[in-house]
């Protein structure tokens, strides 16, 4: 079923009314994802995700335990957090960021953002279905989020931060 988007939703789908992400997608506080390669095709040494984030005032900062996380900015401007270190990146760069450091991403701008996130080993994917199925938001579910997160070896340590435009 296609139904028609306005406003910022427009920005989020083609002329025809489909997302960019295709039809098995799934949604979580402002980012809409979809597994293009999935820990079980990989033996769980890796996970491929292609997700679009929507743009937000905050900062969610988050790490994990047991995986390493590599991301290309496909396209939109976003503001990188790593430790208490701030970058913003635009299309065509890439980040990396060792599993246990916190780190968050925002949007820059008022247009989403499209990035290729590559989680090795692999295996969050799944925390990122739960959180869609379970239909958990930032901050509100905090508890909730990192209670779930505990099976997957994702911590949401800090309060939501106020981003800076």
């Amino acid at each position: 079923m296609t139904t028609k988007a306005t406003g910022l939703e427009a920005h989020l789908m083609d002329r025809a009314g489909h997302h960019p992400l295709g039809e098995d997608t799934s949604d979580r506080a402002g980012t809409t994802y979809r597994v293009i390669l999935p820990a079980a095709r990989t033996s769980g040494r890796q996970s491929m995700i292609d997700s679009v984030i929507r743009p937000g005032p905050s900062l969610i900062g988050h790490r994990l335990a047991g995986a390493d996380e590599s991301f290309a900015i496909l396209s939109g401007d976003v503001e990188f957090a790593l430790g208490s270190n701030r970058f913003a990146l635009v299309p065509g760069q890439a980040g990396f960021v060792p599993r246990g450091v916190e780190h968050a991403l925002r949007v820059l701008g008022n247009k989403p953002a499209r990035l290729i996130t590559v989680l090795t080993p692999g295996g969050l994917e799944d925390f990122y279905q739960e959180m869609a199925r379970r239909r958990f938001r930032l901050p509100e579910d905090l508890r909730h989020i990192n209670g779930a997160g505990k099976r997957y070896g994702i911590e949401f340590p800090a309060p939501v931060q106020k981003g800076h435009e």
